[in-house]
C-alpha cells in the first residue's frame, strides 16, 4: 500500500520553503494546489537548510540561490530582484540621500547575501539602527517606520505601506528554484505538484522581477 501511494499521483508530500516567501507567495500557491490536486496533501515546512531535501526529509523545495548540485533536480523559475524601500510616509527619501537615512539591515547570520555585501561596500551598514536575523523582520520594521532597507521586490512592491526608492540592485539579484531529490524523478505525485507550483510561480514572475506592484 505504501509503495502504491509513492508511485501514484495521490498522497502526502513535504514542501519546504523559506520564511521570506511565506507572506505573499506561498499561500496562493497552496490554494492553487488544493484546487488542482485535491488528492495530494502538502506538509509545509519553513527553513533555510537544504539538507532536508537532500536527505529525503522533504520532497519539494522552493528556494532562492544558484544552480543546485547533482543530488537535486532543479527547475529555474525566474530572477528575484531587490531594491531599496522606505516607509510610504517618508516622502523625502531618494537615491541622493541614502547615506543620511536610518537603515534596517540583516545581521551577520545573513552576511552571505549579496544585498548584505552591497551595504557593507557602500558603507551603509554603519547607518543601521536595527539589524535582523531575517529579511521578513526587516520588512516588518520598515512598515513601522523605523528606517529604510533592502527587500526583494515580491515583498516590497506588494506592500502598500512601503515605496521603492531606488532602481533594481542588479548585483544583488538571485534566482528562484523549485528543487526535488533526484531519486524522486518521475514519481507522479511529485511531478504533478512541481508542475502546479511552477505554473503558479510563473504567474508571479513580474512581481519577482520588480515589474509590478501587486500579485
Amino acid at each position: 500500500m505504501e509503495r502504491d501511494a509513492e508511485l501514484g499521483a495521490a498522497g502526502r508530500l513535504t514542501f519546504t520553503t523559506t520564511e521570506v516567501l511565506m507572506p505573499r507567495v506561498v499561500p496562493p500557491l497552496l490554494a492553487r494546489c488544493r484546487r488542482e490536486l485535491p488528492e495530494i496533501t502538502l506538509h509545509l515546512q519553513t527553513g533555510e537548510n537544504l539538507a532536508n531535501v537532500r536527505q529525503r526529509e522533504a520532497d519539494i523545495a522552493l528556494r532562492s540561490g544558484g544552480e543546485p548540485d547533482g543530488e537535486l533536480i532543479g527547475r529555474l523559475i525566474c530572477n528575484i530582484e531587490v531594491a531599496i524601500y522606505a516607509p510610504a510616509a517618508w516622502p523625502n527619501v531618494s537615491e541622493d540621500n541614502l547615506h543620511e537615512q536610518s537603515w534596517i539591515t540583516v545581521d551577520e547570520s545573513l552576511g552571505h547575501l549579496a544585498s548584505s555585501q552591497w551595504l557593507e561596500a557602500e558603507g551603509l551598514m554603519r547607518r543601521a539602527v536595527v539589524r535582523c536575523s531575517s529579511t521578513l523582520a526587516v520588512c516588518r520594521l520598515l512598515e513601522e517606520g523605523l528606517g529604510i532597507g533592502i527587500l526583494p521586490c515580491h515583498l516590497g512592491d506588494a506592500n502598500p505601506r512601503l515605496r521603492r526608492v531606488s532602481p533594481l540592485l542588479r548585483d544583488c539579484r538571485s534566482q528562484l528554484w523549485l528543487l526535488t531529490p533526484r531519486q524522486l524523478r518521475g514519481v507522479p505525485k511529485v511531478s504533478a505538484t512541481v508542475e502546479c507550483l511552477a505554473a503558479g510561480l510563473r504567474e508571479m514572475k513580474a512581481l519577482f522581477e520588480g515589474k509590478t506592484a501587486a500579485i
